[in-house]
């Protein structure tokens, strides 16, 4: 995805504006604990066939665990 398109989605959900970071690096863990804890898990991926991650992974396990009761 392109930053450009990451900084409108920060703009809409207002996580970059309205705080204020004493330091540019508590700046930078701020976001990037936005990006690991939430963004990154809850998009839709292409490559995962447009699930999320969490989605992609409940439905693996669920097939595996499907695949084992069955041999």
């Amino acid at each position: 995805m392109p930053a450009t398109a990451v900084v409108r989605n920060l703009d809409t959900i207002e996580r970059v504006h309205g705080t204020h970071q004493e330091t540019h690096v508590a700046a930078h863990a701020d976001l990037f604990d936005y990006i690991e804890a939430h963004y990154n898990r809850s998009r839709h991926h292409s490559t995962l066939g447009y699930q999320s991650p969490i989605q992609f992974m409940h439905r693996w396990i669920t097939t595996q665990a499907v695949q084992k009761l069955v041999a």
